[in-house]
């Protein structure tokens, strides 16, 4: 791991590209050759026609011709420039976007989207064991579960970490651990239930994907305990409020009959309490339903006995690539009742993907 608490931002990438930001081992220092057959040779692109490698060139991003002026002499000729004076220009996105690109070849950093600079990986830092970056920065946090909190640094560094698959295998192992938990409820005048939670994390087709899986078992009918008495929080919008879908939906419908005063049109969001009503009424089939608001996909099934109820939720936290891009937004909690309402009617057009990419890859 590096020596350094950070990498500074613009003012680290010189002419010479000296710094930590740079691949060492890059090609770009020796005697020049005046050979332009030998140097094209040597870099393919270069044997693409002008009409096509120029637009290519125009098309990259300034992270990716940064990163290809680290590869050869060649190419740092094709793109040299003065870095410092192009790093000032970028807005704050984009500028995310540079140093996103940086870090995706340095498997001992990390691109922070709250300070937009580069952090040295923290091998203790994992989603059962969350460390604040060197930058106390909150921003980016999801807790999934209690005992589990995804930082959008790990599911980078997990993507990064699995494709380069020969650095830091054993903190990607610890990036992609499983959770679990189980809990019994008991009453003084009523039958305990229990709750099993599990939760697994998987890279499938280069994205992050997580699968949590409730089972609720009751010794009386499980829909008392799903209509009295749990509390499911699968995604920001969708979910079950502390008190059974019962509770949860007659609060959720007060609470937006107040905020279309300020808020015409606003509707609260009741798609797992739903699905746990008609998967109560249809025992041993399964309810599927998807966030209208995140790339989330449910199922609810109650056993044919009526004793064992399973939840399932499929989360997809995207791809490689600046958190400004790959919709990690979306899955991020705000204060208020934003999250569980939505304007009008709304479906997600992929619903049902990112079930079908976990299924896939089980087959």
């Amino acid at each position: 791991m590096g020596n350094r608490d950070e990498t500074n931002d613009a003012n680290n990438v010189n002419d010479n590209g000296k710094d930590d930001i740079v691949d060492d081992n890059a090609n770009t220092n020796g005697n020049k050759s005046n050979d332009d057959h030998e140097i094209n040779n040597k870099v393919a692109l270069f044997n693409i026609p002008p009409e096509i490698f120029l637009p290519i060139i125009d098309n990259l991003g300034l992270g990716d011709q940064f990163i290809l002026s680290q590869t050869s002499r060649a190419l740092r000729h094709v793109f040299s420039r003065d870095w410092v004076q192009e790093m000032s220009q970028l807005g704050f996105k984009d500028s995310l976007r540079f140093w996103a690109a940086v870090a995706s070849r340095k498997p001992d950093h990390w691109a922070c989207s709250h300070c937009c600079r580069l952090h040295p990986v923290d091998t203790s830092d994992t989603p059962n064991t969350p460390r604040d970056p060197p930058c106390f920065a909150e921003y980016g946090m999801e807790d999934v579960s209690k005992g589990y909190t995804l930082q959008e640094s790990h599911v980078q560094n997990a993507l990064k970490l699995h494709r380069l698959g020969n650095q830091h295998q054993d903190y990607l192992a610890g990036l992609m651990r499983p959770y679990s938990t189980f809990s019994k409820r008991e009453f003084m005048f009523e039958n305990a239930f229990t709750e099993s939670y599990t939760l697994n994390p998987r890279i499938i087709d280069n994205r992050f994907i997580i699968q949590e899986e409730w089972i609720i078992q009751d010794e009386d009918e499980v829909d008392r305990a799903l209509s009295q008495h749990v509390k499911i929080y699968a995604c920001p919008h969708v979910g079950v409020f502390d008190g059974g879908y019962l509770r949860s939906i007659d609060w959720k419908m007060q609470a937006s009959e107040l905020l279309r005063r300020i808020r015409p049109g606003a509707f609260e969001i009741t798609i797992l309490e739903s699905m746990m009503r008609l998967a109560v009424k249809g025992p041993g089939y399964s309810m599927y339903d998807s966030c209208p608001r995140c790339p989330t996909d449910y199922e609810v099934v109650v056993s044919e006995d009526q004793h064992t109820a399973t939840i399932r939720a499929w989360h997809d936290f995207g791809g490689e690539g600046a958190p400004v891009d790959t919709g990690w937004d979306a899955h991020v909690r705000s204060p208020g009742p934003d999250d569980w309402m939505y304007r009008g009617f709304a479906m997600r057009e992929d619903g049902g993907r990112v079930r079908r990419l976990w299924l896939s890859s089980t087959s």
